[in-house]
Formats: C-alpha cells, structure tokens, sequence
C-alpha cells in the first residue's frame, strides 16, 4: 500500500466528504501530477467528482474552483489533503493572500515525514491559518442537534 493510498484509506476524508454532501457543503478537489505520483484512490474520487489534475503544489492554480466560490460568497475553505508541508501549506497560504479564511483539518492531513507536517503545521498556524479537526468541522457545518443531518453524521 502506498503512502498516498494508506492516507486515503483512513476514513478521514470520507468522512469529510461525506458529510459535506449530506450538509450541502461545497466540494472541489484537485490532484497532483496524477500520471506520476498516482490518481486519487477510488473511493474518494467518487465523492470528489472531477478534480483538475496539477503541477503547481498550490491547489489555486485551479483558480476556476476558487472564483465560482467567491462568486457564491464562499470564503471558508477546510483543506485536506497530503503533503501537509507542500500542496496544503502552499494552497493555504495562497487562499489567504486571495482573501479567503482557510481552516486546515489537522486529523486529514498528512506527510511522509512527522517534522515535515508538524512544522508545517506551526507555519500555517503562524500565518492565521485556522486548525481544526474534522469532528469540530463537521459540526459547526451542522450548527444544531436537532436535525436528521446531524444525526446521520454524528453515527
């Protein structure tokens, strides 16, 4: 199993996609140099739907995705992803300088190396990116306890 499929397989991201779809919370993806480095692993890529395939670590090369947000008033980004240290900080750090609050979910993340996603991790923080953890992420998308989305995501 390779490192991007055993990040893939945790159950993280599906879990932030998933709720994402029940929640009506928008969704864009984006892959890295996917004839070299591998495609996004099936079962997320049938939650994300088409993800424009990159060079640029940063995901706002894509800036399609980003000003169709803008345009709809979306300013709150969750990032998730690998390599916390390259594609994520990159992406975060462009997506603040374009105006937009990015949130990094901590637990979605991740990097071969522990220092590289740890110092990562303090970079972002340090430049006002907000983190977060799927679970919190999750429910302040759901705001209240009392509806049947809710319910379902917090099985």
């Amino acid at each position: 199993m390779s490192f991007r499929d055993e990040i893939g397989s945790c159950g993280t991201f599906r879990r932030l996609l998933d709720a994402a779809a029940e929640l009506g919370v928008a969704i864009a993806g984006t892959e890295q140099y996917p004839d070299r480095l591998s495609p996004t692993v099936p079962e997320l890529k049938e939650r994300i739907g088409a993800a424009p395939d990159k060079m640029c670590f940063s995901a706002c090369v894509c800036g399609e995705i980003f000003e169709r947000w803008k345009s709809d008033d979306r300013y709150r980004v969750l990032l998730c992803g690998i390599e916390t240290h390259v594609c994520i900080l990159q992406t975060a750090l462009d997506l603040a300088a374009a105006g937009f609050e990015p949130y990094v979910a901590v637990d979605a993340v991740g990097a071969r190396q522990s220092i590289d996603h740890d110092t990562a991790l303090r970079r972002m923080e340090s430049a006002g990116v907000i983190l977060t953890t799927t679970e919190t992420a999750m429910f302040e998308w759901c705001r209240t306890a009392d509806t049947p989305e809710f319910k379902k995501i917090a099985r």
